[in-house]
């Protein structure tokens, strides 16, 4: 093989292995890790779950998997941190995702910078429905005494 051949043949194999990683990997990549952090002098402990970036259209495998992890992981609350929306993502995609989450203490919901470049005129409504807090510009107590 010459030179130029092995060269563009790197560059093809170099682009291909991106463009399945921005595609297929990176999208469907689902992070969990835990830290302890103890705030005051309280032994209370509880469990809370954020999620970020979900760029949903609905209830994908994704979504089920991270749902089934909520499920599994048993959090006292959750706080979803911005970015739900997605180019075309429906009304019915994220309320089918967000009605799924659940917790003792509450959901919790701030919006992102994407929730500004893709609108959801029905956020609010979605939200009161999934029985949601949204939490932009707002501020909460979610227990008294942790």
């Amino acid at each position: 093989m010459n030179k130029k051949f092995k060269r563009t043949l790197l560059g093809l194999s170099i682009i291909s292995f991106s463009m399945i990683y921005t595609f297929f990997i990176e999208p469907n990549w689902l992070d969990v890790t835990h830290h302890k952090i103890q705030i005051g002098p309280t032994s209370k402990i509880i469990k809370i779950a954020q999620i970020s970036d979900l760029h949903t259209k609905g209830l994908g495998y994704l979504e089920r998997t991270l749902i089934e992890k909520l499920n599994k992981e048993k959090p006292d609350a959750i706080f979803i941190t911005g970015d739900l929306a997605t180019p075309g993502g429906t009304a019915k995609g994220y309320s089918d995702v967000l009605k799924k989450f659940k917790a003792p203490l509450g959901v919790y919901f701030i919006t992102g910078n994407w929730e500004e470049w893709e609108p959801i005129p029905e956020l609010s409504k979605i939200l009161i429905e999934a029985d949601i807090v949204n939490l932009t510009n707002q501020k909460k107590l979610i227990a008294e005494k942790l």
